[in-house]
């Protein structure tokens, strides 16, 4: 059967189109508290010894996350030693690593985090805000050195508490052709709290907070200069709780224009139940297509009897669809 022309010529455009847009993939950070547990992971699983799952090992799960789908990620670790090791463990071909190269003023800033930020408690972490805070300024550095190698359609910077639907990844990714529609440059999504009390600043209290632990960077010499200032307003003015969403969103009110807010299907947030229940979309109800909770909180949920009495866990001991 013969197709008309004009068939012929959008099918070579939207072709073209989609070529355009070029390679997008994923960006993570990790210091070296958070990769000596995807070491002893990986070295309990070349021995085939995995019967005592590192409960705690949040990287290594969001990198098998990765690995599942056909998307690339850059992993910024702290040091080149660091890299190279960690190279040798990683889960998959798809995950590249590369070395966070700071002066040496913001590698002392950064160094003692090591040494006491394990498996704190929620309590210790308030008391411990300034080592909280040293973590946020890694965090914060390390995903500029990650604009480095952005992805030329898009960088999606996750936090390493998430875990990724096998079947949303592609509506994930396409956020970035929504962004792109709109002419914006990053996207983050609307904190479920507007305005924490005691984060009060000098931006309007109409202007909420967003989540720093999913970001959208789409235009990358926009993004870096977002994260140059966010890197300097986050060491000038420190929050009291050690959080960044402060000097984050004092730096996003002036870049508002730039900014994309995220639809809800993005993310879940939390161990609650209705990490289950579908987002309402133009392609109909949906499952979130992150859910953004520590690997033990993920894990603790799966094997609750709440879960698998309301039939939550599949056969496969998926979560709606998400690995614990």
């Amino acid at each position: 059967m013969h197709r008309p022309l004009a068939w012929l010529a959008l099918c070579v455009a939207s072709s073209k189109a989609l070529e355009d847009v070029g390679e997008r993939g994923f960006l993570l950070v990790a210091t070296s508290t958070t990769l000596e547990r995807l070491w002893t992971y990986e070295a309990r699983a070349e021995k085939g010894d995995l019967h005592q799952i590192d409960h705690f090992d949040d990287l290594g799960a969001v990198l098998r996350d990765i690995c599942r789908t056909s998307f690339r990620a850059r992993l910024i670790v702290g040091t080149p030693k660091e890299a190279a090791k960690a190279e040798r463990v990683l889960p998959c071909e798809q995950i590249s690593v590369a070395p966070l190269e700071v002066d040496e003023h913001r590698r002392l800033e950064v160094a003692p985090l090591d040494i006491e930020h394990r498996r704190l408690t929620d309590l210790e972490h308030r008391r411990l805000g300034k080592i909280d805070i040293r973590l946020r300024f890694f965090k914060v550095d390390a995903i500029l050195k990650g604009l480095d190698y952005a992805f030329p359609g898009g960088t999606l910077y996750i936090d390493n508490d998430g875990a990724i639907r096998r079947d949303g990844v592609d509506g994930l990714f396409a956020m970035f052709d929504a962004m792109r529609k709109e002419k914006k440059a990053v996207g983050l999504q609307i904190a479920y709290t507007c305005l924490p009390k005691d984060h009060e600043t000098k931006v309007p209290e109409s202007f909420c907070e967003r989540n720093g632990g999913v970001m959208f960077l789409g235009d990358a010499g926009k993004a870096r200069e977002i994260l140059e200032r966010w890197s300097e307003e986050l060491r000038a003015h420190p929050s009291k709780d050690g959080h960044d969403q402060v000097s984050l969103r004092t730096v996003l009110f002036d870049f508002r224009d730039d900014l994309y807010d995220l639809h809800p299907v993005v993310q879940h947030l939390g161990v609650r139940a209705d990490v289950c229940k579908r987002v309402d979309t133009r392609k109909g109800p949906t499952l979130p297509h992150l859910w953004h909770e520590h690997h033990h909180g993920r894990l603790k949920f799966s094997q609750s009897p709440f879960a698998r009495r309301n039939s939550l866990v599949d056969a496969q001991g998926l979560v709606c669809g998400f690995v614990p």
